[in-house]
């Protein structure tokens, strides 16, 4: 299985299917959901749905299929129950080989694949790697990986402490 790490953006990769890690509350506000969300809306129309019909649980995959459009095939993979909650290396690991036997029975050669649960999710990259490589070497050999590693900025500041209290009478001036 060729699997390459891939430091650009993942939406100028010319896979096949791209993966989108999603919450399974709905809610697409930050990080890559929400990318995925202005850029392809009406490929996220399902995973809205099935969130509010409350099918779709984590380290489960939904999959939107486009033959027309480049990715071909959007994988929604559910890392988190909750987005204000971490993620869980279980629901990454079921969730690598629900893809791997997706892309070996839809025949997709390519796919791009973010560090799932590693971001808003707070999972360790070295152990996520691991996770989607033995899935793909030992499911699907067959198809090309791109693994994007969590960005990281060494120039973003940490956010301020919030305050220990609000007074509720404070006024801006």
């Amino acid at each position: 299985m060729p699997v390459t790490i891939v430091k650009d953006d993942m939406f100028e990769s010319k896979a096949e299917a791209y993966c989108n890690p999603v919450n399974c509350f709905g809610v697409m506000g930050a990080g890559l959901a929400k990318e995925f969300w202005l850029r392809y809306p009406d490929r996220c129309i399902g995973y809205k749905n099935a969130c509010q019909e409350h099918t779709l649980e984590p380290g489960r995959v939904l999959s939107h299929a486009d033959g027309r459009r480049t990715p071909r095939t959007i994988f929604h993979v559910a890392t988190k129950d909750h987005w204000s909650r971490p993620s869980k290396i279980e629901w990454i690991v079921a969730a690598a080989e629900i893809l791997a036997e997706r892309c070996k029975q839809l025949k997709i050669k390519s796919i791009a694949i973010p560090a799932l649960g590693c971001g808003k999710g707070g999972l360790a990259w070295p152990v996520v790697k691991k996770v989607i490589e033995k899935a793909f070497g030992t499911i699907a050999p067959e198809v090309e990986v791109e693994l994007y590693p969590p960005h990281t900025d060494e120039k973003v500041k940490k956010p301020l402490p919030k305050p220990a209290s609000r007074n509720k009478d404070a006024k801006v001036v």
